[in-house]
């Protein structure tokens, strides 16, 4: 098997106030998709789904906490649509930046509700969305939609994202071997929301 080197990110998020990009390299068997080989990468190419480190994101962020969840509310609202629209990168831009909103600026105790259901809607609306992330917005939810309506959510997106994985995913198998019990959060969420 001929092997190749390749760059993967390494993002990490959660309740911290920085966020690290790193490359780490590794090597696979050439038949793998949805890597970049060495011999593809210039100065100027960064593997599919990568943002590039000059988004205003970071900006934000880094600057927490003179910056608020209104700051990095109205980035994602404005220039992400305008800047990053149609980006092989968008996806996981807004997944990002809706971490953020959550784990490092509170958005669930500060924002009001209709910025929270906002937030919900989005997630919904991309292919994988952080199981987490959109639990905590749920859970933000609580008085403001009916526990009907946040148990059919979490419910009916457990089952939209096991059928985009086993749709749509070229190993279905190793995707949930890796990430179900992710997925299983918002079955299990859904099914104890009463």
């Amino acid at each position: 098997m001929k092997k190749r080197l390749i760059f993967s990110p390494v993002c990490l998020v959660g309740p911290v106030l920085i966020s690290l990009v790193t490359w780490s390299g590794c090597a696979i068997n050439h038949d793998e998709t949805h890597k970049v080989s060495q011999e593809n990468l210039s100065t100027t190419t960064r593997p599919p789904g990568i943002y590039p480190d000059t988004v205003r994101l970071f900006d934000i962020v880094g600057r927490y906490p003179e910056t608020t969840w209104k700051d990095l509310d109205l980035y994602y609202r404005n220039d992400i649509p305008k800047y990053h629209a149609g980006m092989d990168y968008a996806d996981n831009l807004k997944k990002l930046a809706i971490s953020h909103l959550v784990y490092t600026f509170q958005l669930t105790e500060h924002a009001d509700k209709k910025t929270l259901e906002f937030y919900v809607l989005e997630q919904t609306s991309m292919p994988i969305p952080n199981a987490e992330v959109l639990i905590n917005c749920l859970e933000g939810l609580k008085g403001y939609w009916p526990d009907a309506r946040i148990r059919a959510t979490a419910l009916s997106e457990y089952e939209r994202l096991i059928d985009y994985v086993n749709t749509d995913m070229k190993d279905p198998e190793g995707v949930l071997l890796r990430h179900k019990h992710q997925f299983d959060k918002l079955k299990e969420y859904g099914e104890h929301n009463r």
